[in-house]
């Protein structure tokens, strides 16, 4: 699907729709997604985006509580869901076609008509969810990262600060954080699947007009960290589990899409180089995986891997040998042709759900970016170059590593120099 198969409309109240037209798939999907995440959060309102998003699903005045908000939707077999991430909140719906005014309905009472009450419950449940988070050491490591990528910033916290500022958040600091951000400015409403235009248009009319208007989100520019970091923190592990990572680029643009490239060249795919190297050469590790995350206005390259303790050394040095191969040019034109496939397909592969179309294209109309379809990706994935993958790993190579690990017993990491 491309960018001229995409309908944007305003309504009156500037609420921007993205109608994004399935007629071959029996279901409907409806997502509103805000720029109201972690970063759009004053200090005294750390934690917020995440309570709001859970207490829209805990019972509005139509139906008070989260058993009746449930079963309303699940009586016409519907899904939902709410998700808080460092830049959005997203809440969507996906309804069997023929009941497509039902998801419209719902996410507008739980926007609109939400009570906003039992905080305490919801707060000792976000407490478990932090606990389970935290229990698991993958999930664990990723937002230790964020917190040493990014530190004393809003893009850089994670469930773990907003677990420490639950006791401060009150009703009173809800309803001015949702007042504050919770306007047709910072919102867009997506509609995918199939259902037309018009309906589309209409249902949104009905439901959403009562949408305020407000003020645009601006972010604090995200500065991640430059200096070189090696945190480790002390976890009973039967593995240690490592990430080592290194500036990136920011969603949405051609470097970005050169550095998925690089990504998947280097670790991923069983083909890759550091999955040949430490797994299959050296027998060093199970998983092995290199990737690129990107946000706004930054972006970040990430290498992770799982070892014994007592083989982190190594398969670091590894590591870092092959990062030195890239960064000299030693890259063959038959592995960027993989590479580049590989990336195309992943793509591809991940549009087939509607999920994925709501969000490829409802980010670009938040974030104000120009539609780009399809066919942007594999002009851009098509045209990197030998030479515009190693220019990128020049830039991301350069910069000083950033490494956090959970490990056992393990008190120092040495980095090569080199």
């Amino acid at each position: 699907m491309n960018s001229s198969d995409i309908s944007q409309t305003t309504l009156p109240n500037n609420l921007k729709i993205l109608c994004i037209p399935f007629p071959n798939t029996e279901s409907v999907y409806v997502t509103l997604i805000g720029k109201v995440g972690r970063r759009a959060e004053l200090e005294n309102e750390v934690g917020a985006a995440h309570l709001v998003e859970h207490l829209f699903f805990d019972g509005t005045s139509k139906r008070p509580s989260p058993l009746a908000v449930n079963e309303y939707l699940e009586r016409y077999g519907g899904q939902h869901n709410g998700v808080t991430n460092q830049e959005t909140v997203r809440y969507y719906v996906k309804i069997l076609s023929e009941y497509s005014e039902v998801a419209f309905e719902y996410l507008s009472d739980i926007f609109f008509n939400s009570k906003l009450e039992n905080l305490e419950k919801e707060k000792q449940v976000i407490k478990q969810e932090a606990a389970t988070k935290r229990d698991d050491p993958v999930t664990n490591l990723a937002r230790l990262r964020s917190n040493q990528l990014y530190p004393k910033q809003a893009i850089g916290r994670t469930i773990f600060e907003e677990e420490e500022n639950l006791s401060n958040m009150n009703k009173e600091i809800l309803k001015n954080y949702i007042a504050r951000t919770y306007v047709t400015e910072n919102f867009v409403l997506v509609a995918c699947g199939k259902i037309h235009k018009e309906e589309i248009l209409l249902l949104a009319e009905k439901y959403f007009s009562q949408f305020k208007v407000g003020n645009k989100i601006s972010y604090t520019p995200a500065k991640i960290e430059k200096s070189q970091k090696i945190d480790l923190y002390p976890k009973n592990l039967s593995q240690t589990k490592v990430s080592i990572c290194f500036r990136g680029f920011p969603e949405l643009t051609n470097k970005e899409i050169q550095a998925q490239i690089l990504s998947i060249f280097l670790g991923r795919g069983f083909s890759s180089r550091l999955v040949d190297r430490i797994r299959n050469e050296l027998h060093l590790a199970y998983f092995i995986r290199s990737s690129h995350h990107s946000f706004s206005d930054t972006g970040f390259f990430a290498i992770d891997t799982h070892v014994r303790e007592n083989d982190l050394q190594l398969a670091v040095s590894e590591i870092f040998k092959e990062i030195r191969k890239v960064v000299s040019g030693d890259l063959k034109k038959e592995e960027l042709e993989k590479a580049k496939n590989m990336l195309l397909s992943s793509y591809l592969f991940g549009l087939e759900e509607l999920e994925a179309y709501s969000q490829y294209f409802g980010i670009q109309v938040l974030f104000d970016k120009e539609i780009k379809g399809i066919d942007y990706i594999k002009k851009e994935i098509n045209g990197t170059t030998l030479s515009d993958i190693i220019d990128t790993a020049k830039y991301i190579f350069t910069d000083k590593p950033k490494i956090v690990a959970l490990t056992k017993n393990l008190k120092e990491l040495y980095i090569e120099k080199g």
